[in-house]
């Protein structure tokens, strides 16, 4: 299941930058993991795609961050993964 992330702010009178993290690291451009614009598309094939991620965006002025978990959850046989 591909999940979308979006992180928004309302600020237009100067460029925003957007930095996806994972782990305190940037999140890689993969099949499985790409960002487009401040969108986070993330495919889970393995393990190692769950996890906290973290979107810093800062406009040279100030800054903000939001952080959501993606966790395993149900699988196309119905069973919950833990």
């Amino acid at each position: 299941m591909t999940k979308n992330y979006t992180s928004e702010t309302t600020q237009t009178t100067s460029t925003i930058t957007y930095v996806w993290l994972k782990n305190n690291k940037t999140v890689p451009q993969t099949p499985n993991s790409r960002i487009h614009e401040n969108v986070l598309v993330v495919t889970p094939k393995n393990d190692t795609a769950f996890g906290i991620y973290e979107c810093n965006a800062t406009n040279g002025v100030s800054s903000t961050r939001c952080r959501i978990e993606l966790r395993r959850g149900w699988t196309k046989t119905g069973k919950f993964e833990e």
